[in-house]
């Protein structure tokens, strides 16, 4: 989806341990991928991540974008930075707890739920896709209610499909030169 992003510079930030060569991924602690994802710790290292590269872009405000887990991560960060202007997700299970609870799965050791977290965010668009049984959109609708944004539901689009298909579309319309 980012390498199909052509609304300005983009920057993509992978998962703890994803994209790593066999070698670097037998020294990667397996629950920063799975229970911790959404950790304290996993925020504040993209927290320093973004701070620089702001720093070497030069660029002094942000909008952030993050599909599935990542628009989790992007709404923790958008949560606790003054200089997002915008956030957008797609099929997020921003109500963490409630996707958890949906799921009937454990829930994340240390996460952050983004609805449950203090304060305003910025202005944001999050997308969900009609037939999404991995992220219904009941759950992106329990995060808006709670902390606000506006849910553009996708007829025909479910977890997977047709997110990267589509994106370059997606981004280049009114939501994003908002």
């Amino acid at each position: 989806m980012a390498a199909s992003d052509r609304t300005g510079t983009v920057v993509y930030l992978g998962r703890p341990c994803q994209y790593q060569t066999s070698d670097a991924l037998v020294a990667c602690n397996p629950g920063w991928w799975m229970q911790q994802r959404f950790a304290a710790t996993v925020v504040e290292a993209y927290d320093e991540i973004l701070d620089r590269l702001k720093t070497t872009m030069g660029v002094q405000r942000l909008r952030l974008v993050g599909y599935s887990g990542g628009g989790v991560i992007a709404a923790l960060l958008a949560a606790r930075r003054p200089d997002v202007e915008r956030l957008f997700t797609v099929a997020a299970p921003l109500a963490l707890n409630d996707w958890t609870t949906w799921h009937a799965l454990t829930p994340f050791a240390q996460a952050s739920d983004p609805s449950l977290q203090p304060g305003f965010f910025p202005p944001a668009v999050h997308w969900v896709g009609q037939d999404d049984t991995v992220v219904p959109p009941a759950i992106v609708a329990r995060f808006i209610a709670k902390k606000g944004g506006e849910m553009v539901r996708m007829p025909g689009y479910d977890h997977q499909c047709c997110w990267a298909r589509d994106w370059a579309g997606l981004v280049s319309g009114a939501h994003l030169a908002q």
